[in-house]
């Protein structure tokens, strides 16, 4: 009753502990003297991630553009300012406090000028990637560099990895790079997520999707998992659940995705897990 005739609304449904958006629609008829309503749902996850995604990266670029124009100038000016001072110390010689103090606040201001920088270079990769180059790769050979890459830091923080590739020749055209970049994305997420479990694990694995030449590659782990209030924003730019968290690794993830015309999908039960699925 709440959707009227000729109304749509997109609803987020929870499906297998996952968040799924859907276009729901109704029309009303008559039959019989008797008058019907029929509503329709259409699973619209998709396209709203990659109009979404095309709206954050106009956002970024405009956010970016003005944060660097404003601050190069004035990193460059203190630079300038802390130079000149300094060869102009021997004739202050009467007031070395007021010296020190203007030579504080002129390093304070490169020093936060640099950090501005590099917090826009940062996220300014968000809009870096244009097209991937797509060639056949074989999973295998991807699952045993990202393997070798990771595996100090397994050892480290004692985490158990469990490669899961039934099919040795299961291959695909994608660009090796960039979903090298999401899955060291998700497994560095799944270290984090796991720390304070007693036998910490994570499981990689590929496989055919049924019935088609489709594949998906799942990043699983038994970590602290995602709280439901939390699970329709870790996709948005600057979102993060952590701390120190910077909030561009799932938002880059999901725009390669988008790029391999494909789509990223996460479960999550707090304190079970959670389990990221790239489809391709």
């Amino acid at each position: 009753n709440l959707l009227q005739p000729g109304a749509g609304k997109i609803l987020s449904i929870s499906k297998d502990n996952g968040i799924v958006k859907v276009l729901a629609s109704a029309t009303a008829f008559q039959t019989d003297h008797k008058t019907y309503k029929l509503a329709a749902f259409q699973n619209v996850n998709e396209a709203l991630d990659e109009t979404e995604a095309k709206a954050w990266q106009k956002l970024l670029s405009v956010m970016t553009h003005e944060i660097m124009n404003s601050v190069a100038p004035i990193s460059s000016l203190a630079d300038t300012m802390l130079d000149r001072l300094q060869k102009a110390t021997e004739f202050m010689r009467e007031q070395p406090a007021a010296v020190e103090d203007l030579e504080l606040g002129i390093e304070t201001i490169r020093r936060r000028s640099e950090g501005l920088l590099k917090f826009a270079e940062t996220y300014r990769n968000l809009n870096k990637i244009v097209s991937p180059t797509l060639k056949r790769v074989y999973l295998r050979d991807l699952f045993e560099n990202l393997h070798q890459l990771l595996l100090p830091t397994l050892q480290q923080k004692n985490v158990e990895l469990e490669i899961i590739l039934q099919n040795p020749e299961l291959s695909y055209e994608l660009d090796a790079t960039l979903i090298e970049q999401v899955l060291i994305n998700l497994l560095v997420n799944a270290i984090e997520a796991v720390k304070d479990k007693a036998k910490p694990r994570i499981q990689l694995s590929a496989f055919a999707a049924a019935g088609s030449s489709k594949i998906n590659i799942k990043v699983a782990d038994n970590g602290c998992g995602i709280p439901p209030g939390l699970m329709d924003r870790i996709f948005i730019p600057f979102f993060s659940t952590r701390k120190n968290g910077s909030g561009i690794g799932l938002s880059l993830c999901q725009q390669i995705l988008l790029l391999h015309k494909g789509s990223i999908q996460v479960q999550s039960v707090e304190n079970e897990g959670s389990a990221f699925t790239l489809h391709f």
